[in-house]
């Protein structure tokens, strides 16, 4: 008898890293679907299971049943504009009675996946999954954080065992857990990890699964502020750039990524910012930036340098054609006429790029990447921390950041100043041709 598999519903859990939000109300619930691949073989395709080629969709067992097979391996139907899966080509029987005990319950607008009489460690899982997948639809959460929140759902389910009950949890199994992290976690990525784990116990409560909070116990924490001084002190990891590297750097670069790497310590952009910026955004007759970071939604503005503009110009004339309409407006495209960052994207070409030309300079170090120029910016961008932030685009807390509306163009453009006086002092000397001479000699 063949080795049974067992998936995580149409899209499974522990396969694959995207999930696509076209699948129905139960996209991560399924969690005791079985497939037989002697019978129907599934094999994981793109974001979905499909069934893998060559095997046919079976007949329906007799005229009257009222599922469809589904190219995912299991029997489904849609009700309600919505398709929903009930089990795998091989049980018709099976998929059939599961129709029927959760039929009226989808009719009526509830969900047929509510709460066990047990919750365990595979629903809550699950269940936070699905609630973030609808956040991440509606635009309420990137996909980069439901990626680590499916990361980390992952790592809570092969630890703690699906079936195992949420109640029968105790602090000694989160001290366990927090030991089980690899040693070669940075501080950083243990309190990553320790934070979006306490979101997904902490939604078993905030739904209900649970009478009372699960506690985690007094050792199940993040690493302290000094541990992560230290830890950045003895491994040297600053997120940071000289001036002189970063000219090294820009020297090593394509036309495109010249721009970037301006872009990023003039006007603080990252990656992302740098993938979406538009034409639409720059005046280019005051070198004038203005527009909002996706990321926090803030509003922000910058004074671009000669430089940055002289390098954005060039850019643009070198960009391809783009591929569809509404990338046309873009001021960077890959040579594939693409944009160099889009949501879902975990490739990061940007970064890629920029790893390639700092290696060139001899300027790479692993860890520090294009978005530490941001840090630049905020280093050297001076004393006025408002001004900074709102060209950073940074969140400010407080009753003021309510009440303030924008920020005058001249502190704006001093911050600037500020960070291009920073950069320009590492400008590497030209050496006169009578100089060089002398050298020889």
């Amino acid at each position: 008898m063949k080795k049974r598999r067992r998936f995580w519903g149409p899209t499974a859990l522990n396969t694959t890293r995207r999930v696509s939000s076209s699948n129905a109300t139960s996209v991560y619930r399924r969690a005791h679907v079985w497939a037989t691949s002697s019978v129907y073989p599934v094999s994981v395709r793109g974001n979905s299971l499909t069934a893998k080629q060559g095997s046919k969709k079976p007949e329906k067992p007799h005229p009257d049943f009222p599922l469809t097979p589904n190219g995912c391996g299991q029997w489904s139907k849609k009700i309600r504009g919505k398709v929903h899966y009930f089990g795998p080509w091989d049980d018709p029987d099976a998929a059939l009675r599961r129709y029927l005990s959760e039929i009226e319950v989808i009719l009526a607008g509830g969900n047929p996946d509510a709460i066990a009489d047990t919750p365990t460690v595979g629903w809550l899982v699950n269940a936070f999954l699905d609630a973030k997948d609808k956040q991440r639809t509606t635009g309420d959460l990137a996909q980069r954080t439901f990626d680590d929140y499916l990361k980390v759902c992952k790592r809570i389910a092969a630890f703690f065992g699906k079936g195992r009950t949420l109640e029968s949890l105790t602090p000694d199994d989160f001290t366990r857990f927090r030991s089980s992290f690899p040693a070669t976690w940075a501080p950083t990525t243990i309190n990553n990890c320790i934070r979006d784990t306490s979101s997904v116990f902490k939604f078993a409560s905030d739904t209900g699964a649970v009478n009372n909070r699960i506690i985690t116990g007094t050792n199940f924490k993040r690493v302290s502020k000094k541990r992560q001084r230290i830890h950045k002190r003895t491994n040297g990891n600053a997120k940071e750039f000289t001036a002189a590297e970063v000219h090294r750097i820009i020297e090593a670069s394509p036309v495109q990524l010249k721009a970037m790497i301006l872009l990023g310590i003039n006007a603080g952009f990252g990656p992302a910012d740098c993938g979406r910026l538009e034409q639409s955004e720059i005046d280019f007759r005051r070198n004038w930036y203005t527009g909002f970071r996706m990321k926090t939604g803030i509003d922000r503005e910058a004074w671009l340098w000669p430089e940055t503009i002289t390098a954005l110009k060039a850019a643009i004339e070198a960009r391809p054609p783009a591929r569809k309409a509404e990338w046309e407006d873009l001021v960077f495209l890959t040579s594939h006429r693409r944009p160099w960052y889009q949501d879902g994207d975990t490739s990061n070409p940007i970064q890629q790029a920029f790893k390639k030309s700092a290696d060139k300079a001899g300027c790479y170090r692993k860890g520090v990447g294009h978005y530490a120029l941001r840090h630049m910016l905020e280093t050297h961008g001076g004393p006025d921390q408002v001004a900074v932030n709102f060209v950073m685009g940074h969140v400010e807390s407080g009753i003021a950041a309510e009440y303030r509306e924008g920020i005058p163009q001249e502190r704006v453009k001093a911050v600037c100043r500020n960070v291009r006086k920073w950069f320009m002092a590492g400008k590497p000397k030209k050496t006169s041709k009578a100089t060089s001479k002398v050298k020889q000699k």
